[in-house]
């Protein structure tokens, strides 16, 4: 197995895959035709500065065959909305309008759970998926081990990761050290406005007494 940063040129690939996760955890948006979906999530992913946005991916790959992805995000290069101008238009010329809807509200709310802060001393792993069809052969495992490591290299002292109510992904990520540090249940100013999300944490390295401080403020 490899893995490499994603580009340009992989912008179908990660957006058949964040499709894949999106069945798993954002209940009820994905109602319409599912290549369509993925159309519009490449199109977000290509918007704007698309090279900062499919940068943070890193692609796992098995005999060249796209396998899996997943991200890495820190305070110094934040997870980006998932968005364009023009998508909640696309989303009812390609979907419908019922479907369109119901994709557009999804998205929002998956980016209402998952697009927050993150400390200084963390990395963030979000958008983490393997292929259905190569699951359960040990890809996942090395993907994220591939993850930390870029956390790691990039000097933080934990990571940090989303996992949304009812995703049975929260035990994998319990067989390799992430524990629960706070669960929401997706209100905010009075309403629903993300999906409820669980937050886990897992110590990467040992670092300084005064480096250990300042991060732990």
């Amino acid at each position: 197995m490899e893995y490499r940063a994603a580009t340009r040129h992989d912008a179908w690939h990660v957006a058949r895959l964040l499709i894949q996760l999106y069945e798993v955890e954002a209940p009820g948006m994905l109602t319409g035709d599912l290549e369509f979906s993925a159309l519009i999530v490449r199109r977000a992913l290509e918007h704007n500065d698309c090279s900062a946005l499919l940068g943070a991916y890193y692609l796992q790959t098995l005999d060249d065959r796209p396998t899996g992805i997943g991200a890495v995000a820190t305070a110094e290069s934040p997870r980006r909305a998932l968005w364009y101008p023009n998508l909640p238009t696309d989303a009812r010329r390609l979907l419908g309008v019922r479907s369109g809807r119901a994709f557009v509200r999804g998205l929002k709310k998956l980016m209402g759970a998952l697009v927050n802060p993150i400390r200084e001393h963390e990395a963030m792993l979000h958008s983490i998926v393997i292929d259905r069809d190569v699951r359960r052969h040990g890809i996942g495992a090395h993907l994220l081990r591939v993850l930390e490591e870029e956390a790691g290299r990039r000097e933080k002292v934990s990571s940090v990761l989303y996992v949304l109510n009812g995703n049975p992904a929260e035990q994998f990520y319990e067989r390799f050290g992430y524990h629960t540090i706070r669960v929401t249940d997706g209100s905010r100013w009075g309403k629903k406005a993300a999906y409820p999300s669980i937050a886990m944490r897992k110590p990467l390295l040992r670092r300084a007494p005064s480096v250990l401080a300042r991060a732990s403020r």
